[in-house]
């Protein structure tokens, strides 16, 4: 009685007998099932809610993991509407009084030694947080700030500071 023998790649090449040739082309079977499953279970993740693709790389994706790095821009803009909100309706705390500004960006400028996070969005129109008071008169007009993003892969925020030299509290 001759038993075959054959080299399965899945042991190294070592020689196996028929029966665990036949055992170990199930396994890889198996593992190309499980592996093309696991393949479609991470395309359905990257897709949102709404059944669009993220078009970004996965080498994007996982480049804007984890907090943002420290940056600012000086931003000149035209101040489209300000909305004061309680903090809380936000889901951030301390619960304080935040002034929202939304603005359409005219002009971006690096600050010192920061990341300019907004460089090349001009006529982009961001809203943005501040903790000063901001009044109601420069709404529709030119205004100055600094403007910093903040956050990490979950949700990011812009945030507003120095606004038209407004006094620092």
């Amino acid at each position: 009685m001759t038993h075959s023998t054959t080299v399965c790649p899945i042991f190294f090449g070592k020689n196996v007998g028929a029966d665990s040739a036949r055992s170990s082309r199930k396994a890889r079977v198996w593992i190309v099932m499980l592996f093309c499953g696991l393949f479609l279970v991470r395309e359905a993740v990257a897709a949102d809610s709404w059944g669009t693709r993220d078009q970004r790389s996965p080498l994007q994706r996982i480049v804007q993991a984890g907090p943002v790095a420290p940056n600012a821009s000086r931003v000149n803009a035209e101040l489209l509407s300000l909305e004061i909100i309680d903090s809380s309706t936000i889901q951030i705390s301390p619960p304080q009084t935040l002034t929202r500004l939304r603005m359409r960006i005219l002009s971006i400028q690096s600050v010192e030694s920061e990341i300019n996070s907004l460089q090349g969005q001009e006529g982009r129109v961001i809203e943005a947080l501040t903790k000063d008071s901001v009044d109601a008169h420069l709404i529709g007009k030119p205004i100055t700030c600094i403007v910093t993003v903040r956050g990490d892969e979950h949700r990011r925020m812009n945030w507003a500071r120095d606004i038209n030299g407004l006094p620092r509290e």
